[in-house]
């Protein structure tokens, strides 16, 4: 999916900020919500903070108040936010003090609701598709990203990193009480016997 938005994005800038959306979901384990607001609402470049560490994290706020934050990847900040903002042309990392919008509309209003969100990445997985079936991926394979969401994309990461991850560091990440969905299961060996 992020190669596809990346080529995407190559052909034509405007699907810049649909693979930084893709990619901040894929990195942060991210639900919608958490980018999308306008107004005062809307998320803020200042909403990426470095701490004392000089570990990156995103702070979630709604109605203007902190909710949460979610630990930013080194990765995800050299490879996508750094080129995002260059299309912005802005420096690389944000500032504390930099207001200006994590997401606009093409015309320069300030935020994305769900539905917008949800709606520029549409065209990701239509192509993805397109893709799978040309690469010769099988029904069944093409299906279930058919009926994929950015909560799949979500849920997806968590999976791929939760061999990497211990519960509790899963669990901060995705800011949930259980994360059995997100783990591998090992077979008991007992009833295998």
């Amino acid at each position: 999916m992020i190669d596809t938005a990346a080529g995407m994005a190559s052909e034509d800038v405007r699907h810049e900020r649909t693979l930084f959306i893709l990619a901040t979901v894929y990195a942060m384990y991210l639900n919608v919500s958490d980018l999308s607001g306008t107004g005062r609402d809307a998320p803020a470049m200042k909403d990426f903070r470095r701490d004392a560490a000089g570990l990156w994290w995103l702070y979630l706020r709604k109605g203007g108040r902190l909710i949460d934050r979610v630990r930013a990847p080194q990765e995800y900040l050299d490879v996508y936010l750094a080129r995002y903002r260059r299309i912005l042309n802005l420096p690389p990392l944000p500032s504390d003090d930099e207001a200006v919008p994590l997401l606009c509309t093409l015309r320069g209003r300030p935020g994305l609701s769900d539905h917008h969100i949800r709606g520029l990445l549409q065209p990701v997985f239509d192509l993805a598709l397109v893709r799978m079936r040309q690469d010769g991926w099988s029904e069944m394979e093409v299906d279930q990203l058919r009926s994929a969401s950015l909560q799949w994309i979500r849920n997806t990461s968590a999976r791929l990193a939760s061999p990497n991850l211990n519960v509790l560091e899963l669990q901060a990440a995705l800011r949930i009480r259980d994360v059995i969905r997100y783990t591998a299961t090992v077979p008991n060996e007992e009833s295998d016997s």
